[in-house]
């Protein structure tokens, strides 16, 4: 599975913003978060091969994951 994550979750000294990772089995992406530790993420939008999605979606290995964040404005 590829993972890309937008640079504004990662930390300072983290500057790779591509993931690949295998998973043992299709897996949820709020538990994909909480291994690659972004779990808590209220704050992202979620994207499997370019379909939004949210974070009780099943993902496989052969999927790619875009997490990008939501800004807000006023």
């Amino acid at each position: 599975m590829i993972i890309k994550i937008s640079r504004v979750f990662l930390q300072e000294g983290d500057s790779n913003n591509l993931l690949q990772i295998k998973l043992a089995e299709p897996t949820k992406i709020d538990e994909i978060l909480k291994e690659i530790k972004l779990e808590g993420m209220g704050y992202a939008e979620f994207y499997l091969n370019n379909k939004k999605v949210n974070k009780n979606t099943i993902a496989r290995n052969e999927d790619e994951l875009l997490i990008i964040p939501i800004f807000g404005g006023g």
